[in-house]
């Protein structure tokens, strides 16, 4: 059992009056839609929740409590989505969540968290597409060729019946609030702490964002399947931007980046993450090594999987960028990936041009990413008055922004360059557990 305490802060006494803002540029039908989110968090949320976190590789579920100005994680489990539970049905597979969930309920309930048979309010961090119908609510979409068998049971039906069904059956008594996708849960979570934070970002395997913005700047179409009651009592939403599918044409591209997006599922879907995510970064420094230093040499000289498709990992370009030992740093390497005529068939040339490829690369995603971050700055929320040095918080998690060598970091400097420039202020603020918090928080509010 893992418990957390931390503090959260009044909020604010600021008007929640909104500036008008002009209405973002044109973009994809598939973007920048609006999370059902209205009811957004104040610092000030109480009683316990359980928070329901279905990603793509973990199930995770958490008891938490809002007791102002302290938060707590009461209890935490995690079970892997092998691919044992990937190969179920789609109802079995609901079943298999709702069992989860009823075993984390007996040590709620022995542990006098929840009242024994009493009805939970649930939030579920949803990290697959989902066409969402409500704040609780939403279509299930293609999960992915990992999970086609529970998918292709259940497509197209509604997340919250399936959920709510399969508990039922099982006597689990539960009121799901809120459905959320992990980029909202990510701002929702830091943004309960901090009332700074208008942007929560993931870069991981996949890359996504999500912003706090005025209801006025979102278009009347994408609006059209909101609550019109809501949209007259609250004044700020939440928008997934789903930003891993900008960029095309306006991001510069290299004869790498081209094969990568010719070899890709879908050309053309997702230009800013195939510059960004783990897997894609990982795969491009990839053929810059194939293409330079080993197109000439013998297949037995070739460190193993450099040859293969998807054979390297970002986390070995992590850990071979920070040695700064050369010699040490290929040892790194050829451990991951050991060449057939023994750990010193690379010379300290090859692995300098190596190392100085893995940096451009990851480099270039940090630098992506700070300007997606900014464009998002300046195309939604409120312009700030001259002299206006508020900070503007951007809550981040994933894979490569919390344990890549030096990314966060990168980011962070290529935000102070460019909002310095365009009168922003971003902070990065590393948020952990957030699906979780985020989904206990979106079910708080909601």
């Amino acid at each position: 059992m893992q418990t957390a305490h931390t503090p959260v802060p009044p909020p604010s006494s600021s008007s929640s009056s909104s500036p008008s803002v002009p209405a973002p540029g044109p973009c994809l039908s598939s973007t920048m839609l609006p999370s059902y989110i209205y009811a957004l968090p104040t610092g000030l949320e109480k009683g316990t929740f359980v928070s329901v976190d279905v990603g793509g590789s973990n199930l995770r579920i958490a008891v938490v409590s809002f007791e102002p100005p302290l938060r707590h994680l009461r209890y935490h489990t995690a079970e892997p989505l092998d691919a044992a539970i990937r190969n179920l049905d789609g109802k079995s597979f609901f079943l298999w969540l709702a069992s989860q969930l009823q075993s984390v309920l007996y040590v709620a309930e022995a542990n006098g968290w929840v009242v024994e048979g009493a009805t939970v309010p649930i939030g579920v961090t949803w990290s697959f597409p989902l066409d969402q119908t409500s704040v609780s609510s939403g279509n299930i979409l293609s999960m992915g060729k990992g999970f086609a068998s529970i998918c292709n049971d259940i497509l197209s039906s509604d997340l919250r019946t399936l959920f709510q069904q399969s508990c039922a059956d099982l006597g689990v008594k539960i009121d799901l609030r809120a459905v959320v996708n992990d980029s909202v849960a990510t701002l929702l979570s830091h943004m309960h702490t901090d009332r700074r934070c208008k942007i929560g970002v993931i870069v991981g395997t996949g890359v996504n964002a999500s912003v706090k913005v005025p209801i006025s700047c979102i278009d009347e179409e994408k609006l059209s399947r909101c609550n019109p009651r809501a949209l007259e009592r609250y004044a700020e939403c939440i928008l997934n931007t789903e930003l891993s599918m900008f960029g095309e044409g306006i991001l510069p591209r290299t004869r790498w980046d081209d094969e990568l997006n010719a070899a890709n599922e879908k050309p053309g879907f997702q230009p800013f993450e195939m510059m960004v995510s783990g897997r894609y970064i990982a795969e491009l420094a990839r053929y810059i090594v194939r293409d330079t230093v080993l197109k000439f040499r013998p297949s037995s000289a070739v460190p193993t999987g450099l040859d293969q498709e998807y054979g390297l990992d970002a986390s070995t370009m992590s850990l071979v960028e920070r040695e700064l030992d050369i010699h040490f740093a290929r040892q790194q390497l050829l451990a991951r990936h050991p060449c057939k005529e023994g750990r010193t068939s690379l010379t300290v040339e090859e692995m300098k041009f190596i190392r100085a490829a893995f940096y451009a690369v990851s480099s270039r995603a940090a630098a992506v990413t700070a300007a997606g971050i900014l464009a998002l700055a300046l195309a939604v929320l409120p312009p700030s008055t001259p002299g206006d040095e508020d900070e503007i918080v951007v809550a981040v998690t994933g894979s490569v922004m919390e344990k890549y060598s030096g990314f966060r970091v990168r980011v962070q400097e290529f935000l102070n360059l460019l909002g310095r420039r365009r009168g922003k202020r971003l902070v990065l603020a590393v948020t952990e557990d957030s699906s979780i918090w985020g989904g206990a928080v979106a079910a708080a509010c909601n």
